[in-house]
């Protein structure tokens, strides 16, 4: 079965309000950083964001693996519709490349 991270987090804060097993970062406003261990395939986790009851847009900016150990993380955008940063709520899953 494919290795897969879930959660849903605070736009204000970075707060994780559901899913375990990663760490997330507000690095500034509407700019968050999901940090993941390494799993066992040593493959990419492909993410997607979903902004969570706020009109704005999630946007992917940045993918990073970590080649001496494995670990990974994204960088997450939300935008509102003037494309301005803007914090929001958001959900999201990172699921194993096949």
């Amino acid at each position: 079965m494919p290795t897969y991270f879930a959660g849903r987090v605070r736009g204000s804060d970075g707060f994780v309000l559901s899913g375990t097993g990663f760490i997330v970062t507000r690095l500034a406003g509407g700019t968050y950083r999901i940090d993941f261990p390494a799993i066992a395939s040593g493959r990419f986790l492909m993410t997607t964001a979903t902004p969570w009851g706020t009109a704005a847009t999630a946007r992917l900016t940045m993918l990073s693996k970590n080649a001496g150990d494995g670990t990974q993380f994204v960088v997450i955008e939300m935008r509102d519709a003037g494309g301005a940063l803007v914090d929001s709520d958001f959900i999201f899953i990172a699921l194993e490349r096949s």
